[in-house]
Formats: structure tokens, C-alpha cells, sequence
């Protein structure tokens, strides 16, 4: 469930396909699980061990930054319990919350022994992610590890300007954008990719305008941010690698035209 407060409509058809998706994944792994309860106003941060992963049963829990309410989980979402977020934030029940907990080693050898199961695992985790990047970027004084800018831009605006320089990445948490070279379209840019990052590794200036073609969420990778998560993130060094052969292909089949 979804902090009603400025969400927009395509983060809430976003959150929805989340829900089915997690409900399906549980299904799979149900029999992996232990029953646990969080009682009222514990912090299941401090009930849970920090390798394990939460499934909503029956309940709502509130994650709070302070006293701030950032979202809700309800029944059928899964909730990690790990990760240096934890530190700064308390998830909450009003009531008692039925929870399952798995171990993460535990799920992680049950998803990486199904080859169809993998990729919606990691579709179902990269929407959680996306649903925290906006909503701790949007409610929250201090986001999830390090400073974060979260922008909004709405359709038909300019994220990324030819010629100007290029000082940061950007990921598109949710939206759409089209890249141009001059007056001539040669990408387009969608959920979760990668973008900017050619000029900022090269110290060129941008090579292309990336204007919204829809509402769009946009983060901001500052230089101290990018290269902290290529160092320790492997996940994302893979996928800029691949967001890169994307536009270079795409570029490639633009020429040839």
C-alpha cells in the first residue's frame, strides 16, 4: 500500500503489478518460510535477523523515518530486513502483523534453481526498489544509504540538454523520454534505464537532448554516488553496461538509416 499523498498514478499501476507479481513468486517458495509475528509498535528491524526477508501474511506495517510516514505494506508484499536503510528507518504494525520469514540464502537457492522463476524475481525486486527510490526521495529528509535528488518532469520537458555539460547519470525510475541528436530521434529511454552516462565517463559534453515523452521520476547520480555504486554493485555495473550497447546500438541502426 502506497502513501496516497502526491503519488502518481502510473507509480500506483506500478505497486499493483508488484502486489501480483510478489503474491505469484510466494506461491513458489511458501513451503521455504517460518511463521512470525510482529507485535504492536515493535521494529521489525530489530525482531528480524539482517539476512532474512519478510512476506506479509495478514497485516499493515508503516515504514517510518522518524515519525514520518513514508508507505504502508500490506498483505502480500515482501519486505528485506537488510541493507544500511535499515538503520535509519523503523517498520511498524499498529496491530499484530502475521509475517512469514525467509532465510535469504534459503530463497536465493530455491529462485536460482528455476530458470523462469530468476527473472521474475529480479522484476519483482526492481520494482520495489523503484517504489522506495521515489517515495524515500520524495517523503523523506535522508534517503536509503546516501543522498539521492529524486526530480519530477513532466511531458514534453528537457532532462538533458545537447552541448551542456555532463556532471552526473541519471537513472528513470518511472516515465518515458526520447533522445535526439540535433532534430534527428535516436533512442528512446524507459523504466529503470541508465542515461547521460556516455558524456559524464568520457568528460565530453552531452552529445544528445533527452526530452519526457510522459510524466517521469529521475534520479540524479551525482559523481561520488555513481562511482561508489560501481564499486560496490555489481548489478549495476552490468546494467550500465548494458544500457551503453543499447544506445550504441541504437545510434549503429540510426546511421545505417
Amino acid at each position: 500500500m502506497l502513501n496516497s499523498r502526491g503519488v502518481s498514478e502510473e507509480l500506483e499501476i506500478l505497486y499493483q503489478q508488484y502486489k501480483e507479481l510478489a503474491v505469484e513468486l510466494y506461491t513458489v517458495v511458501a513451503s521455504q518460510g517460518k511463521p512470525f509475528v510482529l507485535l504492536r509498535e515493535k521494529n521489525l528491524f530489530d525482531e528480524c535477523g539482517s539476512d532474512m526477508i519478510c512476506y506479509v501474511k495478514e497485516g499493515y506495517l508503516k515504514l517510518l523515518k522518524e515519525n514520518r510516514e513514508i508507505r504502508m505494506y500490506s498483505s502480500g508484499d515482501f519486505i528485506p530486513t537488510n541493507g544500511e536503510w535499515s538503520r535509519k528507518y523503523r517498520i511498524v504494525s499498529d496491530f499484530k502483523s502475521d509475517l512469514i520469514q525467509f532465510s535469504s540464502n534459503t530463497l536465493w537457492t530455491v529462485i536460482s534453481g528455476d530458470p523462469e522463476m530468476m527473472p521474475r524475481w529480479t522484476q519483482m525486486c526492481d520494482m520495489e526498489r523503484r517504489l522506495l527510490l521515489y517515495l524515500c526521495g520524495e517523503f523523506a529528509p535522508e534517503i536509503i544509504d546516501f543522498e539521492m535528488v529524486v526530480k519530477n518532469f513532466s511531458s514534453g520537458e528537457t532532462i538533458l540538454t545537447e552541448g551542456e555539460e555532463a556532471t552526473a547519470v541519471y537513472e528513470m525510475i518511472t516515465g518515458k523520454a526520447n533522445v535526439y541528436i540535433g532534430d534527428k530521434l535516436v533512442g528512446t529511454i524507459g523504466n529503470s534505464e541508465l542515461f547521460g552516462e556516455l558524456g559524464f565517463l568520457t568528460h565530453n559534453a552531452r552529445n544528445a537532448t533527452v526530452i519526457a515523452t510522459q510524466n517521469c521520476f529521475v534520479r540524479i547520480l551525482e559523481p561520488h554516488i555513481f562511482h561508489h555504486l560501481i564499486d560496490t554493485n555489481s548489478q549495476f555495473a552490468t546494467t550500465l553496461l548494458k544500457n551503453m550497447a543499447k544506445r550504441i546500438s541504437q545510434l549503429n541502426e540510426k546511421l545505417l538509416e
